[in-house]
């Protein structure tokens, strides 16, 4: 009978370890070189919509990211975006100028993105603007090692925000686009899964 619960509890500890290395093993971590400064551009066009499939759509053709490195191996990095050259069309048509205000996200390993920040998107001409305010947990967002650098690649669903006046809200906003970032002053980021 010692024999057995002996053998049981050797099992037992083996599991528990095995366990613990492969948890540990699963965790998705941002790793840098060394600490520092962040930089990045568009690499694809920058697109909001208010509602899956909408059909109203501001498109970002520049997007500028920079961040604070604060660790050389985090499950998440805070990055802001600066967008430009923006414009508003609805069912495809009218491309009115847009701005969009800098946006401020906290990036996840793990694919999901939360918004830190109050964006508001304005169309001068038509006297409008849509207000995205701080919310958690949307997904999803990509990450692919690019020699040193990481692209960093979005397609969120599930974003709340507010209209005002000829400008839509909706709760189920959509925002697409990819990023390649690098640390400034050389040295390398990854994304390890």
């Amino acid at each position: 009978m010692k024999r057995l619960a002996k053998m049981f509890m050797v099992t037992c500890v083996a599991a528990l370890a095995l366990a613990a290395v492969a948890t540990g093993a699963s965790a998705a971590t941002f790793t840098a070189s060394a600490t520092g400064t962040l930089t990045g551009d568009q690499t694809t066009n920058q697109v909001f919509t208010v509602s899956e499939g909408g059909s109203s759509a501001v498109t970002c053709k520049k997007a500028h990211t920079s961040g604070t490195i604060v660790s050389t191996a985090a499950a998440t990095q805070e990055v802001t975006v600066s967008y430009s050259e923006c414009t508003f069309a609805i069912f495809g048509f009218g491309n009115s100028a847009a701005t969009v205000s800098s946006a401020t996200y906290e990036l996840h390993a793990n694919g999901e993105s939360d918004v830190l920040n109050t964006i508001t998107i304005s169309v001068p001409s038509l006297g409008c603007k849509t207000t995205v305010k701080p919310q958690t947990g949307l997904k999803s967002v990509s990450f692919t090692n690019k020699s040193g650098k990481l692209e960093q690649s979005s397609a969120i669903k599930g974003i709340v925000s507010t209209g005002e006046g000829f400008c839509p809200g909706g709760t189920t906003g959509t925002y697409t686009g990819s990023n390649l970032v690098e640390r400034v002053g050389g040295g390398t980021l990854s994304f390890d899964a």
